[in-house]
């Protein structure tokens, strides 16, 4: 049924072409015999008024009558241009795999049956429910792996909380999934004397992160890290990679505990769990998910700023602003 939809487009479309294509041709008859005493440019630089006209009304006509058509070739040729970026961003991710790796942290078995890569900004709020559930689900499975590559890309305090990831897992993998599960519920109320107190909640020696988190090594990760997100030209994070059983990687939103937990007893099972399942739990969700675009301007890694953004701070001055202009105003009225 639907092929037979796609043909009756088609043919629309190359009909509407063809309406235009005898316009054009009266066009050209018509103006034949006066070529020979016209220069070629002006006879063909425009259609006459008439012919003009009489083109515009066939195709209003046409588009008027079969505007459903109009509108689901151009949605269809909408979601072509965008399954055929997607497969191009698949191939790509693909190649780059390695590289991946090379300066990412890696949650859960790395030898895991289900390996997924991500991209995430650690301070975008829908990267923070990502980690929630990768901690969650590698906890529950030793059959999951996640590779974060962790980049800037949304401002300077990106940058910051970025070499503070990188510098923690340099010790540990493990402590900095334990310091992320507290830094993402008490991001809002973090200042830099707070943030060293989870480091050192954490298990962290804090002496070798200070030393680690201004270190040459963690600002060259930093900037390989965006320059691989601009190769790849990832549209926003968390940008979500899951390894095939071919070794391939396809873009899928990001998922539920449980729902990594059906794909890996599908990848133990031979499947190819790029295609929906029996099971449709796993299923990508319809609507795409949300994520969170870079600033236009992607900051540089040695931009960083050692403290972390302190909105508990600002919070407290503005409180102390609102009630001295309150105590001004009831001086006045008194």
């Amino acid at each position: 049924m639907e092929n037979k939809e796609n043909n009756s487009t088609i043919k629309l479309v190359i009909g509407v072409i063809a309406v235009i294509g005898i316009a054009l041709g009266i066009y050209f008859t018509s103006g034949s015999s006066s070529s020979n005493k016209k220069n070629t440019s002006d006879t063909h630089a425009v259609f006459s008024d008439e012919q003009t006209k009489a083109i515009e009304e066939i195709v209003v006509k046409v588009a008027r009558e079969k505007t459903d058509v109009f509108m689901k070739a151009i949605n269809d040729g909408m979601q072509m241009q965008q399954e055929k970026s997607a497969r191009d961003l698949e191939k790509n991710a693909t190649a780059e795999k390695d590289t991946f790796a090379k300066n990412a942290i890696v949650w859960g078995n790395a030898k895991a049956a289900l390996q997924v890569y991500v991209m995430i900004d650690p301070m975008c709020p829908h990267c923070h429910d990502f980690m929630r559930t990768a901690i969650e689900t590698v906890e529950k499975s030793s059959d999951v792996s996640f590779t974060l590559v962790v980049a800037p890309i949304l401002g300077p305090n990106s940058v910051a909380v970025s070499k503070v990831m990188l510098a923690s897992a340099t010790q540990s993998a493990d402590k900095t999934k334990t310091l992320m599960r507290k830094f993402v519920d008490k991001v809002n109320d973090l200042t830099r004397e707070k943030l060293i107190a989870l480091i050192k909640e954490a298990g962290i020696d804090v002496a070798q992160f200070i030393k680690d988190e201004e270190s040459a090594a963690i600002q060259k990760k930093l900037e390989e890290n965006v320059v691989l997100i601009e190769k790849l030209k990832i549209p926003g994070v968390p940008t979500v990679f899951i390894q095939n059983k071919d070794g391939s990687l396809f873009a899928a939103p990001p998922l539920k505990t449980d729902a990594y937990l059906k794909l890996v007893k599908r990848i133990k099972a031979g499947e190819d769990i790029s295609k929906p399942g029996d099971d449709k739990a796993e299923e990508p969700a319809k609507e795409a998910p949300k994520v969170e675009e870079p600033v236009k301007e992607t900051p540089k890694a040695e931009e960083a700023k050692k403290e972390v953004s302190k909105p508990a701070e600002t919070k407290k001055d503005s409180k102390k602003e609102s009630a001295s202009k309150k105590k001004a105003e009831d001086k006045k009225k008194n």
